[in-house]
């Protein structure tokens, strides 16, 4: 079997769905972060929001309210999710979409590369399939809305003299 890229292909809608979704949802993510800096300090005038996404999201967890134990746990585990949906957003940026040619000249899609940095030697890939994309579709439309929800804990005081 030959994989090649593929662009534009008739038979990639849902996944042109799913990717769309994907982007979107992590640039909601995205802008809101910028939103509770901002809010923050009354200005979007600090270093830390044109960091990228990472930055500003370790930079939220560390300021993150901690009176309420069981709230303050939450929160840290939705921060750590969300770390790892920006090394997958990455991924999804950068990387197109395979297919292999079937026997009646149609081509299928296979999946989306996934060139991961440790595989740099052998050159091999992972495939990510259709299954994983719309389950991250799920997810990180559950951690936009959770953002929204912790945004209103953070205050100016914390931001001030947090670590």
């Amino acid at each position: 079997m030959i994989l090649k890229p593929i662009i534009n292909s008739p038979n990639d809608e849902n996944w042109i769905q799913y990717i769309g979704k994907y982007m979107i949802n992590m640039g909601a993510i995205e802008t809101t972060t910028r939103v509770i800096i901002a809010k923050l300090h009354s200005t979007d005038q600090v270093a830390i929001f044109h960091e990228d996404l990472e930055l500003r999201i370790n930079y939220l967890s560390s300021r993150y309210p901690n009176s309420n134990h069981i709230k303050h746990k939450r929160a840290m585990n939705f921060f750590k999710v969300l770390k790892k949906h920006v090394g997958f957003r990455n991924v999804v940026a950068h990387s197109g979409l395979l297919y292999k040619d079937r026997l009646n000249n149609t081509k299928e899609v296979v999946g989306l590369v996934n060139f991961k940095p440790s595989n740099k030697k052998t050159n091999v890939a992972d495939i990510i399939s259709i299954q994983e994309m719309k389950g991250r579709v799920d997810e990180s439309t559950k951690l936009g809305a959770m953002l929204l929800e912790f945004q209103n804990d953070f205050t100016l005081e914390k931001a001030i003299y947090a670590k």
